[in-house]
C-alpha cells in the first residue's frame, strides 16, 4: 500500500492540493530526494494507486471471480456511448447491494 504521506506530496506535485504555484507558466518538476516527478507523472501514479485501491475493493467486497467480471464489463462499458448513464446506473446498483 502507499503510504497517506506519499499520497500527499504526490497530489501536491501534481496539482490537485494547492501551494501557490498557479500563476506559474513553467514546466515543473517537483524534487524529492533524489528523485524529480513531473506534475504529470505524479497525476499518472495517483491515478494508478487510486484504481489499484478501487481494484483490491472490489475484490474485497465481491470476491474474485464476480469482481474480474464487474471489471471486464466496466471496461466494456468505456466504449459504449452513453456510458456514464449505465456506469451511474452500475454504481448505484453496487452501492445498494
Amino acid at each position: 500500500m502507499v503510504s497517506d504521506r506519499v499520497r500527499d506530496r504526490l497530489a501536491l506535485i501534481a496539482g490537485r492540493v494547492p501551494d501557490g504555484d498557479a500563476d506559474s507558466t513553467e514546466p515543473l518538476l517537483a524534487a524529492w530526494g533524489d528523485v524529480r516527478v513531473s506534475m504529470e507523472d505524479a497525476d499518472e501514479l495517483l491515478a494508478a494507486i487510486e484504481a489499484a485501491d478501487w481494484m483490491c475493493d472490489l475484490l474485497e467486497q465481491h470476491g474474485t471471480e464476480r469482481a474480474w467480471s464487474m471489471l471486464k464489463t466496466y471496461i466494456r462499458l468505456l466504449s459504449v456511448p452513453s456510458t456514464m448513464e449505465t456506469l451511474q446506473m452500475m454504481q448505484s446498483t453496487t452501492e445498494d447491494s
